[in-house]
């Protein structure tokens, strides 16, 4: 009989809450885990993902409830039930199931390749954070919060082409669905990443910190 393996989010979990985990085909690891991330935090399920060789990264949570992870139709989905009792069901994106390939070729997704994308989709979506915090902030800068969004409209185009230079660099080994899975997965990453940040109030990631810091700064100079 082979060894057990620990999970990578290995903090004590809600017990009741078993070990729900899936591996998909870049061999990333979904797991759920049930308990409070700080000390008098919420309480309730997250959904964890940790890619090859990373730190695990919450990509979605739900509070007072404990959810299951199953996999149909190759597709992941998150089921759960919410503070009411009403239930419902999650498309966890960026998940390639280990059954489902294209074509006969092998794909060896590289973490790699992606690393340039991932700081410019964080910039990318702190721009947008920060001009949807505008917008809520005060009417008269609205116009200014609009121009934002253009700008990040503008950030996504530019990597949706470098999306496609990339997938012209791998001599086409990828799909263009499996690419787009990809850096939606890192989309995905980088804003749970900011969320945990605003659930915690800080974040040991500087970035995140940089931008709570300002965000707090520019909070207290908009009048109410």
């Amino acid at each position: 009989m082979s060894s057990a393996i620990r999970l990578p989010v290995n903090a004590p979990s809600y017990s009741a809450g078993g070990a729900n985990f899936y591996i998909d085909r870049t061999g990333a690891i979904y797991q759920t885990w049930v308990g409070r991330t700080t000390a008098g935090g919420d309480w309730g399920s997250h959904v964890y993902r940790t890619a090859p060789n990373s730190t695990p990264q919450l990509i979605w949570f739900e509070p007072n409830c404990n959810g299951y992870l199953e996999v149909i139709n190759y597709q992941l989905w998150f089921g759960y039930c919410d503070a009411r009792g009403q239930q419902w069901r999650l498309l966890i994106d960026g998940y390639i199931d280990p059954s489902n390939v294209p074509s006969s070729t092998t794909i060896d997704v590289n973490e790699a390749q992606v690393q340039g994308l991932k700081s410019a989709t964080a910039t990318a979506q702190q721009s947008a954070d920060r001009a949807t915090s505008t917008a809520n902030g005060a009417s008269d800068t609205a116009n200014a919060a609009m121009n934002s969004v253009q700008q990040v409209k503008a950030r996504t185009t530019a990597l949706e082409q470098q999306v496609a230079a990339l997938q012209t660099q791998v001599n086409n080994l990828l799909t263009p669905n499996q690419v787009a899975d990809l850096v939606w997965s890192k989309v995905w990453d980088i804003n749970y990443m900011i969320r945990m940040g605003f659930l915690a109030g800080k974040s040991s990631i500087q970035e995140v910190q940089d931008y709570l810091n300002d965000l707090t700064v520019y909070i207290k100079k908009v009048k109410p």
